[in-house]
């Protein structure tokens, strides 16, 4: 008489690294919850050309909260972070370091999907009389690879670290701002060290104008990180700028949000000059 269906998308918008393109399933298994999305467990069914790396294995899927508008748009500011911090990665990784063993930044980025099939129990298997209350036809979700793992939270965006977990991941920020003198600053770094890489979901970066979703903080949201970084070997071997913000580091680890700022902080972030940062007299070194 009937089933049960998961909700599956159509093919993803872009597409891997690898050139391939993917459908995904999912279902009501919900895995983790920000102020924006929330994120469920699914599984990659199929993909365009056939024998893509992903198909048959778990990931995750991100869908925004109905208070939100759920088109592409929406997705924008995150897809430009991603691509800037992967490009940061593979700028940081070609550095030399004394330090062994010499680990590596991977940053995953997502890939955006249209909703095809709503999931519910189908009558006839044509009439979904029960739908899934998480997601609507034709609404647009991310596709990210599934970490498994002992999942950590290396810093976030407003003055948080965990100095113990990684002192690289610490230095890779800070060097994110001297290198592209005060113009962006890549934090809330999260994710899974598996052998002598760290693969990276999620990350923020601060911009001089705010151009990268919710959790850019601008020129504020910099000062906010560098308030709880503390240099260490890694930042003087590669000769980055003295932090300049005084150690004030926060006790908050989750995410901090654009429309949580003060009045006060807002005004820095449209002068774009901070207390104790003005990117206007920094000549950046390198573009991202």
């Amino acid at each position: 008489m009937g089933a049960n269906y998961s909700t599956e998308t159509y093919f993803t918008v872009d597409r891997d690294k690898s050139g391939y393109k993917y459908v995904a399933k999912f279902d009501e298994d919900k895995i983790g919850e920000g102020a924006c999305r929330v994120a469920y467990r699914g599984r990659v069914v199929n993909s365009t050309p056939a024998g893509g790396p992903q198909v048959g294995y778990q990931c995750v899927v991100k869908v925004f909260k109905k208070e939100y508008a759920r088109n592409y748009d929406q997705w924008v500011p995150d897809l430009v972070a991603h691509k800037r911090a992967v490009k940061m990665a593979e700028s940081f990784n070609r550095l030399p370091l004394n330090v062994s063993p010499r680990r590596t930044i991977e940053v995953l980025t997502p890939l955006i999907a249209r909703v095809d099939t709503r999931g519910g129990f189908y009558l006839f298997w044509l009439w979904n009389v029960d739908p899934v209350g998480n997601v609507r036809e034709n609404e647009y979700v991310s596709l990210e690879r599934y970490l498994a793992g002992h999942w950590q939270k290396f810093n976030s965006n407003a003055g948080w670290a965990d100095d113990e977990g990684s002192l690289l991941l610490q230095t890779f920020s800070h060097w994110s701002a001297c290198k592209s003198g005060y113009r962006y600053l890549l934090c809330d770094l999260q994710g899974v060290l598996r052998a002598n890489e760290y693969l990276i979901t999620d990350p923020c970066i601060h911009s001089l104008d705010q151009i990268h979703g919710p959790t850019d903080l601008g020129l504020v949201g910099m000062q906010m990180f560098l308030s709880g970084h503390k240099c260490n070997f890694m930042c003087q071997e590669l000769g980055l700028w003295k932090n300049p913000v005084p150690y004030n580091p926060s006790t908050k680890i989750g995410s901090t949000y654009s429309f949580q700022l003060s009045a006060e902080q807002k005004r820095q972030n449209r002068e774009k000059k901070g207390r104790y940062i003005n990117p206007m007299t920094c000549i950046p070194e390198m573009e991202f």
